[in-house]
């Protein structure tokens, strides 16, 4: 049962990233200055 309960966590997740399209922290900061917003930076050695 934990081993489908977590599976269906993941696919739900997986699905949820793709519907919302939102930005992930370490996807902003890599990709900062890719947006169109001259005020965005990258800060590729951040992280």
């Amino acid at each position: 049962m934990t081993s489908m309960a977590l599976a269906n966590c993941f696919i739900l997740d997986w699905d949820a990233k793709f519907q919302y399209n939102y930005w992930r922290l370490i996807t902003a900061i890599r990709n900062g200055d890719q947006d169109g917003n001259d005020a965005n930076v990258t800060q590729a050695g951040c992280l």
